[in-house]
């Protein structure tokens, strides 16, 4: 997945593999301006054409959550968002409409807005908050029942790395 990942040119991201699954982390400035859950230019777009052909090659069996989050600056005076919770919720809306377009299935996405309620750094200094506002992709195999299966994503990500090359 690493090397798939890498070889789309994934820029400021990071991915973070487990057992169970896959994320790959966005800085929120790749995607959207300030405040705001409008998809921000075409290099944004072509990006997220990047992440729906490596979604596209997974088995259709693995399930892709989109998750939002914002740090802890107040939205501007007048904002159409009530607080960074709905915020973040528009955003990972925002960007499954788009893998929605580019041909991934509804039935294998799901989206999370979680606000400011999880940091992954300070929001004292402008590289935690830069760490805090993200988009996560996160792919995991689940069963026919929806629940995630025992069987590792890893092995598949491999799987397919070893039929692409």
């Amino acid at each position: 997945m690493a090397q798939m990942i890498e070889k789309m040119n994934i820029g400021e991201g990071s991915l973070e593999q487990k057992i169970d699954g896959a994320i790959i982390k966005l800085p929120t400035k790749m995607l959207f301006a300030q405040g705001s859950a409008d998809i921000i230019n075409s290099d944004s777009m072509l990006f997220l054409k990047r992440v729906s052909d490596i979604i596209a090659m997974l088995p259709k069996n693995v399930e892709v959550i989109v998750k939002g989050y914002t740090d802890t600056t107040p939205l501007p005076s007048g904002s159409k968002f009530q607080d960074n919770l709905e915020l973040s919720t528009a955003r990972a809306n925002a960007v499954i409409r788009v893998l929605v377009r580019n041909g991934i299935a509804k039935d294998r996405l799901s989206s999370a807005g979680y606000g400011d309620t999880k940091p992954l750094a300070s929001n004292d200094t402008a590289e935690g908050r830069e760490k805090n506002g993200r988009v996560e992709f996160t792919m995991r195999i689940s069963g026919p029942d929806g629940s995630a299966k025992k069987e590792s994503i890893l092995d598949t990500l491999n799987t397919i790395n070893k039929k692409i090359e």
